[in-house]
């Protein structure tokens, strides 16, 4: 028996754990959630921990095949997607503070650390791949077709993504009162007006109020350099169209992404509070906002707006969604 051989193993097997760790801190501790609030079974977590299952299992099994199979090229790619997950760490405990600036259109504080994650768990499935394949003497697809291994796995994923974004149970409304309607916020056009998506929301949330089903409607959205927030211009186009006093519109500016806005729900609206709430987006939208709420245990309904899109910006969108709920699934970004 190989002693360094064996030693590599071991390591390797004590990284993808303790990865698995840091990736659960991380998710939780960003989002302000304490880890007394960690529930496995949340569909992003059971996710982290089948990669981390399959590459044990997959070491494990090759360990005890061959026990003279390089585990040094092994660990050495474990030392490799182990750095940027111990970077988002070190800047995680000094409280860096990012840029203020964008990058397409995203705020640096939240691209910055998915490409980190981003490298941390593709680099992880490469890995896995390799694992099986030499488990399985399947030289063929090892190093640089194992590229296109992870390709197409993560191609499975964002459709599996894709596919669960059509499942919404909406509730009925009806004889059901609720405390606040909250309008996700959506792009500002020129003019300060808001796009004809984001007015499709702001027009539902105040037909959902005339009707009687929420209290109050609470505006979304912070702010794009050189224009005003989200929340301002839906604050505006209510009071200006459809003559909606100001003390039944609830207003913040701050938050930037549909993250940062479920995190603001949680910590300002449901805070030591029992309100009962409803989500108002889109419908490609809503499912993310869901997952994202349950992520959070906070129990709402969605309801979508009845702005119609043609078939190519619904699957545009959609698409894009689906992206974005498979990375707060992975990452909680």
């Amino acid at each position: 028996m190989d002693n360094s051989n064996t030693k590599y193993f071991l390591i390797t097997l004590l990284i993808a754990i303790s990865n698995l760790l840091l990736l659960y801190y991380f998710k939780y501790s960003q989002n302000g959630l304490s880890l007394k609030e960690f529930n496995l079974l949340k569909i992003g977590n059971l996710i982290n921990l089948s990669f981390v299952l399959v590459l044990s299992i997959g070491l494990i099994l090759l360990f005890i095949k061959n026990q003279n199979t390089n585990f040094r090229l092994f660990f050495t790619l474990s030392i490799i997607y182990f750095i940027p997950i111990i970077l988002l760490f070190i800047l995680k405990l000094i409280d860096y503070k990012y840029s203020q600036g964008y990058l397409f259109h995203y705020p640096y504080k939240k691209v910055i650390p998915l490409l980190l994650l981003l490298a941390n768990q593709l680099l992880q499935l490469y890995l896995i791949v390799l694992v099986i394949s030499s488990y399985f003497n399947c030289n063929k697809i090892r190093y640089f077709n194992s590229l296109f291994c992870v390709i197409a796995f993560i191609g499975l994923l964002v459709f599996i993504s894709f596919v669960t974004s059509f499942r919404i149970n909406n509730k009925e409304l009806k004889n059901i009162r609720y405390d606040i309607g909250i309008v996700f916020g959506a792009a500002v056009w020129s003019g300060n007006k808001p796009s004809p998506i984001f007015r499709g929301r702001i027009e539902k949330g105040f037909e959902l109020y005339k009707k009687g089903i929420i209290k109050k409607i609470q505006l979304t959205g912070g702010n794009a350099p050189g224009e005003i927030s989200e929340a301002r211009a839906a604050t505006n186009y209510l009071k200006n169209n459809k003559h909606l006093n100001e003390n039944n519109i609830l207003s913040e500016e701050k938050t930037t992404t549909t993250n940062e806005q479920i995190k603001f729900i949680k910590e300002n609206l449901l805070n030591n509070k029992k309100s009962k709430i409803i989500f108002i987006s889109d419908n490609f939208h809503l499912k993310r906002i869901l997952e994202m709420a349950d992520f959070f245990n906070i129990e709402a309904v969605g309801v979508a707006s009845d702005y119609k899109l043609s078939w190519k910006k619904s699957l545009f969108y959609r698409f894009r969604d689906s992206i974005g709920l498979l990375l707060f699934w992975i990452f909680g970004i």
